[in-house]
């Protein structure tokens, strides 16, 4: 179903990259064709239907070589859109696509995901008159043996959406189940079940290329499960629906599936599929010329331009490497190894931006492994907020990112919260615990906050060591007022720079 010619048509290019939107039928049947009230002179290859009731009557649809507007039958070429669409006046009001010959007017669409479907439509089509003909689909093939299982028994399915193809409004809210994967070991997400009614994507199922992890509407159920446990999948029923049974050595696992119910067959499929394998052949290796993270594309080349200034030659992949780790953390969710979670930062640099907004700790204790911090919640009557107000430690560099992002959380009282350390290998390591009562215990809506307050932290400091390189001391770093850091990554950027893997 998937084989891609080595010249693809326009149909072929729209179903591999727009693979998982559900909001969009690519190919529509001829019982989908036959609603249609439009006089098409080709080919329909894909097809947005805005209707509640599978109408036909608004939306788009695209031929292989026009958009038309479903309620008046108005058709504007492929080759002429440049841009859009836009919607100046709202999303309630109608809106334009840019085109060769001027505007043209598209309707307003009744739901966010119609409009982000639209948006991703136009962005497959605008790419296709730019010349690209790539199939992420071969690309996705090429990565090894694991995502060719996930091609052939997962993607064939409406309710699987393949990794490239999860827009940023979901990716967003997907973070909360995504996270988790060992980014440093080169862990990568592969494919998701979105499982929520609305499409919010907070909860559903991931497939990376180690390990499948579920997580229900009840976020403490999170269940992770390496490939290398499987011992066998089998299927039952239960007041759900039909039930996958996930066999370990260990325990025996549920994965139940409401609004993507039909997701359960290819996921046993695969599972099964993956179980026949030696356990030391259900994983593949990351590529090993594998790029950044786009979104610090900037930050890789000014630390490339520091090399052999403020910055010794060696250490810029390393620091490359960490900027990456950082990049994956805010974009599918903080990474995790050994059951601690994975920062960027050095251990040096971490210890003091827990300091900095936490104040200095109630103890210490440093067991040739793990450094041990206590912090107290409740200082100064105000937080963590208060113990940043009331020392200068740090000010600078919260007035970039601001303060204050660690309180007490809902439910059972945390008044303390403990930290273990580790340098990690590519920049440290984190577990964080709660005191409740007598007893330290994981708290997911601490760690939830922990989470997001550093990643602002993170990036800020990484911008402040490329910038002023890996020797100054962190109190000093922090201190840098922002105009003087944003004024010297500008001197650093106008630096010219020969093209490397990590720059390009």
């Amino acid at each position: 179903m998937y084989r891609t010619a080595p010249s693809l048509s326009l149909g072929e290019y729209l179903r591999d990259h727009l693979l998982g939107n559900k909001a969009i039928e690519v190919f529509p049947g001829p019982e989908r064709v036959q609603k249609l009230r439009v006089p098409l002179q080709d080919r329909p290859v894909a097809l947005l239907d805005d209707t509640a009731f599978r109408s036909c009557k608004s939306g788009v649809v695209v031929t292989e070589s026009a958009l038309f507007v479903l309620y008046d039958g108005r058709g504007v070429p492929l080759a002429s859109i440049t841009d859009g669409p836009h919607f100046p006046q709202g999303p309630g009001s109608a809106g334009y696509v840019s085109t060769s010959a001027g505007p043209f007017v598209v309707p307003s669409l009744g739901t966010d995901e119609s409009r982000g479907a639209l948006q991703r439509l136009l962005e497959v089509v605008i790419a296709w008159n730019r010349g690209d003909r790539s199939s992420p689909l071969e690309s996705f093939k090429a990565a090894g043996h694991v995502s060719q299982g996930v091609v052939s028994c997962l993607l064939p399915c409406p309710k699987v959406m393949p990794i490239w193809a999860v827009p940023d409004d979901k990716r967003v809210n997907a973070r909360a189940f995504t996270r988790g994967m060992d980014h440093a070991a080169g862990e990568r997400a592969l494919a998701l079940v979105d499982e929520t009614t609305l499409g919010g994507c907070d909860y559903g199922v991931v497939v990376t290329d180690r390990q499948i992890h579920w997580r229900s509407d009840n976020p403490e159920k999170e269940i992770s499960v390496p490939y290398n446990w499987l011992s066998g999948v089998s299927k039952g029923s239960s007041v759900f629906g039909e039930t996958l049974y996930v066999h370990t050595h260990q325990a025996r696992h549920e994965l139940n599936l409401i609004t993507c119910s039909e997701a359960i067959a290819p996921l046993g499929h695969f599972l099964g599929w993956l179980a026949t394998l030696p356990p030391d052949g259900r994983w593949q290796a990351p590529a090993p010329d594998e790029p950044p993270m786009p979104s610090i594309v900037h930050e890789a080349r000014a630390a490339t331009a520091q090399s052999g200034r403020e910055i010794e030659p060696g250490h810029v992949d390393d620091l490359v490497r960490r900027l990456d780790l950082l990049a994956r953390n805010e974009h599918f969710g903080r990474g995790a190894r050994e059951g601690m979670w994975q920062s960027p930062l050095s251990l040096a640099d971490l210890r003091y931006a827990l300091c900095a907004v936490l104040g200095e700790p109630l103890q210490r204790h440093w067991d040739g492994v793990t450094e041990t911090l206590d912090f107290h919640l409740r200082r100064g009557g105000s937080g963590a907020g208060g113990a940043l107000l009331s020392s200068a430690v740090g000010i600078a560099l919260f007035a970039t990112v601001g303060f204050g992002w660690v309180s007490v959380p809902k439910g059972p009282t945390i008044s303390i919260v403990r930290f273990g350390l580790r340098e990690g290998p590519t920049g440290s390591a984190y577990a964080v615990h709660g005191l409740v009562g007598h007893q330290y215990v994981v708290s997911p809506a601490l760690e939830d906050q922990i989470d997001a307050g550093l990643a602002g932290l993170e990036r800020e400091m990484l911008r402040r060591r490329i910038a002023f390189g890996l020797t100054v001391d962190p109190r000093e770093l922090g201190a840098y007022p922002r105009e003087h850091v944003i004024a010297r990554l500008h001197e650093v950027l106008a630096r010219p720079v020969e093209p490397t893997s990590l720059t390009r």
